[in-house]
């Protein structure tokens, strides 16, 4: 018996897929069923596998404040992280789009993609959406147009959004008071009107 094992081991070493092309051949419906799911099962555990990396990718210790994160970002590093976490999900992506848009297009759109997955696994997996949300602020974009992207996954809320501004005011002037401690600082007005 463990012999007939062995030369059946052999033989599907040796010729494994002429062997499963011959079953869906003779009996399609048997050999493609199987194939699907077989295919299925791993890609969901691979792609499962790929979106937890996406989540923890775009996930920020509590220790790391808003301004590092700022600093920090960059559209281009990030896609490159999310190739080296989620090839599988991103060469998905590519196969579905179209040929015609440039790749630096693609990249961002597939970066936005994944980030999105991201925060649908859960709401911390926010990084993208905080940049975003504030570069939205920043540029003056209103809070309905703010809370329209929240509702896509593309930002944070309009109250999540002010939430970081206070926050990042409240690093900077720590920082500053640091900054006030180690060197030396003057303190000069600008403009004063004074009435005579």
């Amino acid at each position: 018996m463990l012999r007939q094992l062995q030369n059946l081991t052999r033989l599907f070493k040796r010729h494994g897929k002429d062997v499963i092309q011959a079953i869906v051949d003779r009996v399609p419906a048997v050999g493609e069923e199987f194939i699907d799911q077989e295919f299925d099962g791993k890609l969901d555990k691979v792609l499962q596998a790929e979106g937890a990396a996406i989540q923890k990718l775009l996930s920020r210790d509590w220790t790391v404040d808003v301004m590092t994160l700022l600093q920090e970002f960059s559209m281009e590093e990030l896609a490159q992280q999310l190739i080296e976490v989620a090839p599988t999900l991103w060469r998905i992506l590519e196969t579905v789009s179209t040929a015609s848009a440039s790749t630096r297009r693609k990249s961002q759109v597939f970066t936005s993609i994944c980030a999105m997955l991201s925060v649908s696994r859960s709401q911390k997996a926010n990084n993208y959406q905080v940049v975003i949300g504030l570069f939205l602020l920043a540029s003056g974009s209103s809070k309905r147009e703010m809370e329209v992207l929240a509702h896509a996954g593309l930002s944070t809320s309009y109250n999540t959004i002010k939430d970081h501004i206070h926050k990042l005011s409240a690093e900077g002037a720590e920082r500053f008071r640091d900054l006030i401690k180690t060197q030396m600082c003057f303190i000069v007005w600008d403009n004063l009107n004074i009435a005579f």
